[in-house]
């Protein structure tokens, strides 16, 4: 029991036995996977998901009606954050909530509490449908429905305001399942288009950026993740991958789909952007089945009336959204997806009335609020050590005695966001510290923090990479039987990934050991390799120029100084560079 009696009785007895079915699947495939932490995160966040949906079940009528004035508020403030955020700018409620350098957060994408555009828009075409229902309702019953137009007049707002393609698109399935099955709700859905398409209208006149990225084709590296995710599936067709174990798998598996040609080759991709291929990718295919069966399984069972039609055409809608990204598998969206249906979908007459029952609800909203906000809180924890390790290593460049001081508060924000939520990989806090450690002179704190995150993410290419940067600067430092070592580890991380731009660093790096091995020929290919990767890159385009000038090739420089200057017009260090060279972007 949760939250008091649930009503289970409500609920179709297939449903119970595929849902428990899922939940059972899920635990078991938690274990056997190298990557712990995911795992357990994963697991914990379908646990929370399915108890808060079974506490929701059997809410008396009259706190239904209050969840709904809960949820409409609910999303109307999380829009009206969003829309502070693209006036203000997106650290109105944190200055550390993303990433600036992040490409997934442009500037004029909105993200309000959800940390990311993708589920604070799954969020809005969740509850979208439901407005209009409550709204329709409200019409036909001749109650005010004032609210009800303004929370959906305002999620039409935040749609556009995240420009999540998969959204829109979800958004349109769900109108098109209103407009066909639910005759009632046909007017509400026109009006709905005409909003929707003023909306997009003015968005145009105000942030053309945004209408820009919702017209353009999605990212060609989805395909990637999706063939990746095939394979790792034929892999382990039956037991899967484990869960949460796809971001740990990618790198590896990816090579054996993928040419450094390829769209998206050398990208560590944290989902397959496919809900459901990552389920099979994990899971394997009995996973994938009752994954599919679980969520759409939703669409079969509930009463009539608007508020059914209204959860179902919200499903249909972050269904459709989850064939291009991952709302099913992050928290925040995943726990609505399925609490609104154990709200919304029990038949009138049906919910169970137990004393002591009518508040539960406030306890669920609030339970659900903290869901969302995790995610928020955790990445601004991590964003606010990214920022000291920066401030750090400015002050180093300063010799000022503050840096111990930011280092420690770097430190110590990594191990807020780690309490907050475990190292899931998806941002693989233990390669950030190491790197800070390597920045403070802790060359032994690096060194096993480099090893212990090999241990856990042996496929991925950074924890290669940066160990053998780790060999390389003991070798520097004297230690010259490292530079064997300090090779071997940088060449792993590059029979992982040779191409790509991520795969420049570590090129640069191998050359900087050859370097120091007195291979001055491997070096230089090793630059030009690291340049090939990425022509905008400052340091290899340095290290390779000053090596040509020792070895009296001054055209070669000059052309790697010109392809520099061509690739970053307005960096100083190119211009500067060029500027001595005597060379100009124009041959």
């Amino acid at each position: 029991m949760v939250l008091g009696r649930p009503g289970w009785r409500a609920v179709p007895r297939w449903y119970l036995a595929v849902a428990g079915g899922f939940l059972a699947w899920v635990l078991a495939r938690a274990f056997g996977g190298t990557d712990w932490p995911t795992a357990a995160v994963r697991a914990g966040e379908w646990g929370v998901t399915v108890l808060l949906a079974v506490g929701a079940l059997g809410l008396p009528e009259r706190d239904r009606r209050k969840a709904m004035y809960a949820l409409l508020a609910g999303v109307s403030v999380a829009v009206a954050i969003g829309f502070g955020q693209m006036v203000f700018g997106r650290a109105l409620l944190s200055p550390y909530a993303v990433d600036l350098r992040s490409v997934t957060f442009t500037e004029e994408r909105a993200f309000s509490t959800f940390g990311n555009p993708i589920f604070f828009g799954a969020f809005l075409i969740l509850v979208f449908p439901l407005a209009a229902a409550e709204f329709a309702r409200r019409v036909e019953a001749r109650e005010r429905a004032w609210f009800p137009a303004t929370a959906g007049v305002l999620i039409l707002a935040g749609l556009a305001l995240a420009a999540s393609r998969g959204a829109f698109l979800g958004l349109a399935a769900s109108l098109v399942l209103l407009a066909l099955a639910a005759p009632r709700l046909r007017r509400a859905v026109a009006g709905v288009a005409a909003v929707a398409l003023a909306a997009l209208l003015l968005l145009g006149l105000w942030r053309p950026g945004l209408v820009e990225h919702l017209l353009v084709l999605g990212d060609p590296g989805r395909l990637l993740m999706w063939k990746t995710a095939v394979r790792m599936c034929e892999q382990s067709p039956v037991a899967g991958a484990g869960l949460g174990q796809f971001t740990q798998r990618y790198p590896c598996v990816q090579l054996e789909v993928a040419t450094p040609g390829d769209a998206g080759y050398g990208v560590n991709a944290i989902h397959a952007h496919n809900d459901y291929l990552e389920s099979a990718a994990e899971l394997g295919l009995p996973g994938a089945c009752l994954f599919v069966a679980v969520f759409l399984g939703l669409l079969a069972w509930g009463g009539e009336g608007t508020w059914v039609w209204g959860v179902r055409a919200g499903i249909v809608a972050v269904a459709v959204q989850s064939l291009f990204n991952f709302p099913l598998h992050t928290a925040p969206t995943m726990s609505f997806v399925w609490l609104l249906p154990a709200v919304f979908l029990l038949p009138a007459g049906t919910s169970l009335r137990v004393p002591g029952r009518r508040d539960a609800w406030w306890l669920v909203a609030v339970v659900l609020a903290a869901l969302c906000m995790r995610p928020f809180v955790r990445s601004s924890y991590f964003q606010m050590a990214l920022a000291y390790q920066d401030a750090a290593g400015e002050a180093v460049r300063a010799n000022s005695p503050r840096v111990p001081a930011l280092y420690g508060r770097a430190m110590g924000y990594f191990d807020r966001a780690l309490r907050i939520m475990p190292d899931d990989s998806r941002t693989r806090v233990g390669f950030h510290r190491g790197k800070m450690l390597y920045e403070a002179g802790d060359l032994n704190g690096a060194q096993a923090e480099f090893m212990a995150d090999l241990d856990r993410f042996p496929c991925y290419p950074e924890g290669w990479g940066n160990l053998g940067v780790i060999y390389g600067v003991r070798a520097m430092n004297g230690e010259t039987a490292m530079l064997p070592k300090a090779q071997e580890l940088i060449g792993h991380a590059l029979r992982l990934r040779p191409g790509g731009r991520e795969a420049a660093s570590d090129w640069n790096s191998l050359g900087n050991v050859r370097v120091l091995a007195g291979n001055e020929v491997g070096a230089l290919q090793s630059y030009r390799e690291a340049l090939r990767c990425q022509p905008g890159f400052v340091e290899a385009a340095s290290n390779a120029v000053r090596l040509l000038l020792r070895r009296h090739r001054r055209a070669e420089a000059q052309r790697i100084a010109r392809d520099l200057l061509a690739a970053l017009p307005d960096d100083p260090e190119a211009r500067a560079m060029a500027r001595a060279l005597g060379v100009s972007s124009t041959p």
